[in-house]
């Protein structure tokens, strides 16, 4: 398909057919892990990106790459990319990108170990949720932001703010991706009872998971 676009016009429309394309090459590689061919993919998509005059193109780019630079270490990087996605994206009103791009910001600056800005970043989503009229779809707005919230709180120590949110946090997750969520939302909680000393608990919690790691090979990846 992409050699397909090659031959045609080289306009907007046929730019943003390219980045459409070239982020779903990249996803199929990010599942493969081969996290730098995906970052290639994306940079093309950048380059791309930057000639069309809709923003949201551009951040959608960005926020993906805030992924891949921070799963290949590059968290510097990783940093900038999601601090420029989420000027891109402040008006779009997809909620659920913009959700999830303060997810992958948020797991950046944890990376750094930046645990204040990781939690400022992640509750952003909290405002975000606030903007949908179905509690349901609210919830999983903030879902997977929470976790990083939960991770950021437990470096932290503020343990009470963070158990508050356990029960919500990991039903949330469950209902925004299935097993992903579960194994993430149990992954957030579990080291927020390892980082407290409840180390009966924390493991009960992570255990929890290991029987969907085994049996998906792309889950294995939390733990």
């Amino acid at each position: 398909a992409l050699a397909g676009l090659a031959h045609l016009p080289r306009d907007a429309a046929r730019a943003k057919q390219a980045i459409d394309l070239l982020i779903y090459v990249e996803t199929a590689l990010m599942g493969l892990g081969d996290f730098q061919t995906a970052l290639a993919r994306l940079r093309e998509a950048e380059a791309l990106a930057r000639t069309v005059e809709e923003p949201w193109y551009l951040g959608q780019v960005r926020s993906r790459m805030t992924y891949e630079l921070g799963s290949v270490g590059d968290l510097q990087g990783a940093v900038a990319a999601g601090e420029e996605a989420i000027e891109l994206q402040a008006g779009d009103p997809d909620v659920r990108l913009r959700a999830g791009t303060h997810v992958v910001v948020a797991r950046a600056y944890y990376g750094l170990g930046d645990f204040r800005r990781a939690l400022e970043i992640a509750r952003r989503s909290d405002a975000l949720a606030a903007l949908e009229s179905d509690p349901q779809l609210a919830e999983r707005v903030m879902a997977f932001s929470a976790i990083w919230a939960i991770f950021a709180q437990a470096e932290l120590g503020d343990f009470v703010a963070a158990n508050a949110r356990s029960a919500e946090t990991i039903r949330a997750s469950i209902a925004e991706a299935g097993p992903h969520g579960k194994v993430g939302g149990h992954l957030g909680v579990g080291r927020l009872l390892l980082v407290q000393g409840d180390l009966p608990r924390a493991i009960a919690t992570l255990e929890a998971t290991l029987p969907l790691c085994e049996v998906g090979s792309d889950l294995a990846v939390y733990f």
